[in-house]
């Protein structure tokens, strides 16, 4: 699968703080019962039908933007050490990390990306594929093909209200609202989030092995095709281990 975009910026660092997501905000209420039972409500409406169409997209980074990254993410890549000394100096600040000249691009260049993360995103479509929706004693299953053949991972129980994606149990957080500037546009949906990390041994970012899963299913105000954002890492003492980011349109 290729790059996307959260990634390359997650993987480079460049966002110093907790959210590495470009397109959502956080759950705007706390989860409660009522809330949890319309959220699978949702999915079983969603998902009523044994074949569906997945418009999966991708991020459309503006010209000339994907070059720049890829050059910083190099860059840094090739002194992993001191680019973690010098990222965990800004660890919590919520804020881009100081231009260096190791980032191995100009300081315009650098401007050029962390104007691009707070301005306005938008998606495009990068292919259609088929998927098998699979119902039997209450449970939701998926069979997909090419990029979306990550969704055979992806379980909904609808009776005992449950998620859960490669055998791990996703809490539902809450509702979730996105703004009119992200990728999708105002939308509302549901999240469920999945998070655990090791910082008992540890403090420096490098070190850290940890776990993030989060299935976001939103209901763009403009149309009638609901939207699904899957997205998993898995991090061994600060190095990759897997990582992936599906999003696309149901129809």
């Amino acid at each position: 699968m290729k790059y996307r975009l959260f990634l390359l910026l997650w993987l480079a660092g460049l966002a110093v703080h907790a959210q590495v997501s470009p397109d959502t905000t956080r759950p705007r209420a706390a989860a409660d019962s009522t809330t949890q039972r319309r959220a699978f409500a949702f999915a079983d409406s969603v998902f009523n039908k044994p074949e569906l169409i997945f418009e999966v997209d991708d991020i459309d980074i503006p010209a000339g933007i994907q070059d720049i990254l890829i050059r910083f993410n190099n860059a840094v890549a090739a002194d992993k050490q001191w680019f973690a000394d010098y990222r965990d100096q800004y660890v919590g600040t919520g804020r881009p990390l100081p231009y260096h000249e190791k980032f191995g691009i100009t300081r315009q260049e650098y401007a050029r990306i962390t104007d691009m993360t707070r301005s306005s995103l938008r998606l495009k479509q990068i292919s259609e594929q088929k998927i098998i929706v699979q119902r039997a004693d209450g449970l939701l299953n998926f069979r997909g093909s090419g990029d979306a053949h990550i969704l055979d991972y992806l379980q909904f129980d609808l009776r005992q209200q449950v998620v859960t994606f490669a055998g791990d149990t996703i809490p539902f957080v809450g509702e979730m609202n996105t703004p009119a500037n992200a990728p999708i546009g105002l939308s509302h949906g549901y999240a469920w989030r999945y998070e655990t990390a090791d910082m008992a041994t540890t403090l420096r970012v490098d070190q850290v092995t940890a776990r993030v899963i989060e299935v976001n299913l939103l209901l763009p105000a403009q149309g009638n095709k609901v939207h699904l954002h899957l997205k998993y890492q898995d991090v061994d003492k600060g190095q990759p281990k897997g990582s992936l980011d599906l999003m696309g349109f149901f129809r």
